[in-house]
């Protein structure tokens, strides 16, 4: 995270063209995208609880809906 502590998220990949992580309280959250060199993550805590819903949807603890999520294709 920004102040250099280990925390722990979960992370949601749509196969190797973007992520999207947030950790259980919704304080840190963002999305991944390849380059080159690795994944590039970028924070963006305001996504944190469309990102959590959609986990949920993944995991079956939520019911099927559709959740907006901003996707980055080049």
């Amino acid at each position: 995270n920004p102040e250099g502590a280990e925390i722990q998220v979960r992370t949601l990949y749509l196969g190797l063209a973007q992520a999207y992580f947030t950790d259980t309280e919704g304080s840190y959250a963002g999305y991944g995208v390849p380059t080159a060199d690795g994944w590039k993550w970028t924070e963006n805590k305001e996504l944190s609880p469309q990102i959590r819903k959609a986990i949920a949807v993944y995991e079956s603890t939520a019911p099927v809906q559709f959740v907006e999520l901003p996707v980055k294709v080049q």
